[in-house]
């Protein structure tokens, strides 16, 4: 009978540290997502202008051939005469 008690006992032991085992892998797999997102956050990043994003959109009519009649060069020159006279 001692022998049982005493195997019961050590299944006990290894099971609770089998359970502090999982418990502590989950704990460190936490702590490195964690780790993981604040690099994320910190991280460089590249911030473009409403300006810059407008791009897109000149080299898009470029493409079409919008630029090439001539009342839009008329129009396009005269727009940037104006915004040069202001700066």
């Amino acid at each position: 009978m001692k022998i049982n008690s005493y195997n019961n006992s050590i299944e006990r032991e290894n099971t609770s540290i089998e359970i502090h085992r999982n418990i502590e892998q989950k704990d460190n797999s936490k702590n490195k997502n964690i780790e993981q997102n604040k690099a994320k956050e910190m991280a460089d990043r590249i911030e473009i202008s409403d300006d810059a994003l407008k791009i897109a959109s000149i080299q898009s009519k470029m493409k079409t051939g919008f630029y090439n009649d001539s009342a839009i060069i008329r129009e396009t020159a005269e727009k940037l005469l104006k915004h040069i006279d202001r700066v």
